[in-house]
């Protein structure tokens, strides 16, 4: 039987290689994110039947209910949830936007728990040995050297 997954952020970065990853196993990737636009420079994921795109803003309930939605209508259970998505803006809080604060906690935050929640009934179908979560938080090595801001993965 087919494992499947449903991958945040899965357009680039850490979501895009755990997509290749779980895809070269042999899993259905479901993957998740805003945008697609030919990062997957390898081709290893554009054709490839096992893996199947959704653009949808995590920051939207209607986007993510409709992105969750088809999922179930294809799979019924998915073995694991990878949130890989997230955003990031440099500089001082002091001197950060209330337009930009409210972006960055409606992905990084409700979109997490949109995510979560809406999946939650297809990890409980999966088999008793399924069902993993992985919720990852952590900006691109680059973004952290530029602001000398800690991070945690």
């Amino acid at each position: 039987m087919i494992k499947s997954a449903i991958v945040t952020g899965a357009s680039s970065g850490i979501g895009l290689e755990t997509s290749k990853h779980l895809v070269k196993e042999g899993w259905k990737v479901f993957g998740i994110d805003i945008k697609y636009e030919n990062n997957d420079a390898s081709g290893e994921l554009s054709n490839n039947h096992l893996f199947k795109p959704l653009v949808c803003d995590l920051a939207s309930e209607d986007e993510v209910y409709k992105s969750m939605n088809i999922i179930q209508n294809e799979a019924q259970s998915i073995d694991a949830l990878i949130a890989c998505a997230g955003i990031l803006r440099l500089g001082e809080l002091s001197q950060m936007s209330i337009k930009d604060f409210d972006l960055i906690f409606n992905v990084n935050v409700r979109g997490l728990w949109l995510s979560v929640s809406q999946s939650m009934p297809m990890l409980k179908n999966a088999s008793k040995n399924s069902g993993t979560c992985l919720l990852y938080t952590s900006p691109s090595p680059r973004d952290r050297q530029k602001s000398r801001m800690p991070s945690s993965a």
